[in-house]
């Protein structure tokens, strides 16, 4: 396989991985704005007791419908969550299952608990940045082999 071949590999692996770093904050963004849905929500509904009221009880005008479009939008987001979720998981079994571990090491570190590339290098214990950076390329050429088949 030629120099060529081998850096469209590694670039088809970078760009799998890529997106992976990013699930966890995604995912708590999600959690975050269906919470600020759910607060809103309940403000929308609540009652105002410093006036008599002087009509019957009832929900407020309009409130099923909030209610519904909250349930809808939860479990849409719920859904992303879950499509996310098995990306990660995904990306998680593909490194695994390499042969380069020690670049197999370093991708974890780098795209799936999103450290920068140099701590990564750290992780796989006293070798040069040069000789991280070697295993990390191999790691790379081997998951991209992986993804082409």
């Amino acid at each position: 396989m030629g120099e060529y071949d081998e850096k469209k590999l590694i670039e088809k692996a970078v760009e799998y991985l890529q997106p992976v770093k990013l699930i966890d904050v995604q995912i708590a963004s999600i959690k975050e704005e269906i919470n600020q849905l759910r607060a809103n929500l309940t403000s929308i509904g609540a009652i105002d007791y410093s006036k008599d009221r002087v009509t019957g009880g009832g929900t407020p005008q309009g409130l099923e419908g909030s209610v519904a479009r909250f349930l809808d939008t939860v479990a849409e987001r719920d859904k992303r969550i879950d499509e996310l979720s098995k990306l990660k998981c995904d990306a998680i079994t593909k490194i695994d299952a390499l042969d380069e571990k020690l670049g197999a090491i370093i991708l974890r570190y780098e795209f799936v608990l999103n450290n920068t590339t140099e701590d990564a290098y750290k992780m796989i214990g006293c070798y040069s940045t040069k000789q991280a950076k070697r295993y990390k390329q191999k790691a790379l050429l081997e998951f991209g082999r992986k993804l082409v088949l």
